[in-house]
């Protein structure tokens, strides 16, 4: 009976354990979190979904944030919800520039240099733009393999 009883637990536990994992796999994400007046607009979510990405390609996503309010703003970006399993992380291998209005703030070309993925999720945060009253500025993230 202790054995049967033993059998029944462990069983009982894997599928807890399993309909856990199926469970915060299917939870949407929080994607942007846009504070007061500042209005982010993505053409899709997830920004980023490639497939057959091969080595040497870029792929360039844009989206565009409006500061619909009456005064000045600061705007800046950050990595959440990172998970990266690949051994190494392929994120060390991804290169990234970051461009507002054209013209590069993270990343080649920029002040801080050449960056990695890697390197953006190490970030706090990443200031893109002080923009002023009612303004509206491209974003253009680029992710080099």
């Amino acid at each position: 009976m202790k054995n049967l009883r033993r059998i029944f637990t462990v069983i009982l536990a894997i599928e807890l354990l399993v309909l856990g994992v199926q469970h915060f796999k299917t939870q949407s994400i929080s994607v942007v979190r846009a504070i007061g007046s500042i209005i982010v607009t993505f053409p899709s979510v997830p920004l980023f979904n490639e497939t057959n990405w091969t080595p040497g390609a870029n792929v360039t996503k844009s989206f565009q944030i409006e500061n619909s309010g009456l005064f000045a703003q600061s705007v800046a970006i950050q990595a959440t919800n990172i998970i990266d399993e690949t051994v190494p992380p392929l994120a060390d291998a991804i290169i990234i520039v970051i461009k507002v209005n054209g013209t590069p703030v993270y990343g080649d070309g920029s002040s801080t240099g050449h960056k990695h993925l890697s390197d953006f999720y190490n970030e706090a945060q990443v200031n893109l733009a002080a923009m002023g009253a009612g303004v509206i500025v491209p974003v253009e993230i680029t992710l080099q393999l």
